[in-house]
């Protein structure tokens, strides 16, 4: 099995790129900066909420058993009951984390209990000291026709969502939900990555077994096959995530075969690495990175002939099986969400450059206090100039439209420029240290790029990405 790490583009170090006017800032003053712009920060960390904790969100089965939210702890290896749970709530069918701020969550429910009958609905959780201290509900239309919520992700200030019926999305504060595009399938299932939206759902919303496309939010009528997973035998896929590192996890089983993760490169459609998971053959199973330890929590229920009970979590790293958890849970498994910050947080559009090459940019690591090592990449043409733009979180009310750029946009307020020459090797990194005594909050970066053969005002930009400290 190929490994990670081989798996990865090798990151051109600090003295790699090559500075123009304004001048690299040295590291002492960029630590200074940086402590400085994220002063302003979000909510205030909730000390009993740990980082690395794992939520999982559960719905009852036939029986009208089990359902609600529930701790998961990869350390010590147990399942807790959050209290607080009540109505709408036990039928959780979905969860994710806010990024931008530590108590927060979202969980998007199911109408499918018979034993508790009631419209799918989008909630707003604040969670503290395992329990849940605040329940807002979020739509303000009803969601009867959707069925049930079975995804949720947060993309900027607006949550994504995948129900029974299509895919939509509505602000994080609440609000009209805005139709993306329908479906018809019976097991949809769906991951983002700010920019792109990854499913096994075909262009007219009907169920594609295996196959998981890349669709250009922006352009629905555009929909690239990127991996079929279990090829050339019978198979449909159960989950599908995105990890820290920017790659799809994709769960599938065949109709008498058990469960397969998938560590998929979305540029290249291949497998970097699959594992079988030592899981139940039958029902779903969820899976979720975290993207600091590089576990993989996986959800499920016992192997067939276990004398275990109930749903468990298997723990993989490095290919490998490291620990195995079951009991504590009953019901249906709805969600998985971690606290813990993104690599980067990225959201918004990005346009074409030179060649049509669609610039990227991510991040190395978990932006932790102390995390000296802390870098942003970009990917863009060779022999291109490289700016990130660095700004306060929130500070633009929306994306400003560039003259003569075509669908470019500048998406951060600038306060600090830093700019390098785009080595042939197509990619340039900027270290950011992160010093220890950073507090909570985040700063927006953005990459743009000077390209004279890409557009008129020869500048192209990036997505958003949000450096989240918490």
């Amino acid at each position: 099995m190929p490994c990670r790490t081989r798996c990865r583009r090798p990151m051109p170090t600090w003295a790699d790129t090559k500075p123009i006017h304004p001048p690299i800032l040295e590291k002492k003053t960029m630590k200074k900066y940086l402590a400085l712009a994220l002063t302003a920060a979000l909510s205030p960390l909730a000390a009993q909420n740990t980082a690395g904790d794992f939520v999982a969100a559960t719905w009852p089965d036939s029986q009208g058993v089990g359902g609600g939210l529930h701790l998961v702890d990869v350390t010590k290896g147990t399942f807790t009951q959050l209290t607080g749970v009540s109505g709408d709530l036990t039928r959780a069918r979905s969860i994710t984390k806010d990024p931008y701020s530590v108590p927060v969550y979202y969980v998007g429910t199911t109408a499918e209990v018979v034993t508790t009958l009631g419209d799918p609905n989008i909630y707003r959780l604040v969670m503290s000291g395992g329990k849940v201290a605040q329940v807002t509900k979020l739509n303000t239309n009803s969601l009867k026709n959707d069925g049930a919520i079975l995804q949720l992700h947060v993309v900027g200030d607006e949550i994504w969502f995948l129900s029974k019926t299509r895919l939509a999305k509505m602000p994080k504060a609440g609000g009209k939900e805005t139709t993306i595009s329908t479906v018809t399938a019976k097991y949809p299932v769906m991951a983002t990555d700010g920019r792109w939206i990854y499913t096994n759902l075909d262009s007219t919303g009907a169920y594609a077994s295996a196959t998981i496309y890349k669709v250009d939010p922006q352009d629905l009528k555009k929909w690239v096959t990127i991996f079929t997973a279990g090829a050339p035998f019978p198979t449909f896929v159960t989950n599908l995530t995105v990890d820290g590192d920017g790659y799809l996890n994709v769960i599938d089983r065949g109709n008498f075969s058990g469960h397969t993760l998938s560590v998929v490169n979305p540029l290249t459609g291949t497998a970097v690495s699959q594992v079988p998971l030592n899981i139940g053959q039958f029902g779903t199973s969820h899976v979720l990175q975290d993207p600091k330890t590089k576990d993989y929590v996986a959800l499920g229920t016992p192997p067939l002939g276990s004398t275990l009970k109930g749903i468990g979590a298997v723990v993989y790293n490095g290919g490998k099986q490291t620990k195995t958890f079951f009991g504590g849970i009953t019901g249906q498994i709805g969600g998985l969400t971690v606290q813990r910050s993104p690599h980067l947080h990225k959201f918004g559009h990005t346009c074409a450059s030179t060649f049509k090459i669609e610039p990227r940019m991510w991040a190395n690591s978990v932006p932790e206090p102390g995390n000296a090592a802390y870098a942003v990449t970009l990917e863009a043409p060779a022999n291109t100039v490289g700016i990130l733009i660095l700004g306060a979180h929130g500070a633009l009310p929306g994306p400003i439209a560039l003259p003569n750029a075509g669908t470019c946009v500048l998406g951060v307020s600038p306060v600090l420029l830093i700019s390098g020459a785009v080595p042939a090797a197509g990619t340039l990194s900027v270290g950011l240290p992160l010093p220890s005594s950073l507090k909570p909050g985040a700063i927006d970066v953005q990459w743009a790029i000077l390209d004279s053969a890409a557009n008129k005002s020869g500048l192209v930009t990036t997505q958003v990405g949000s450096i989240i400290t918490n």
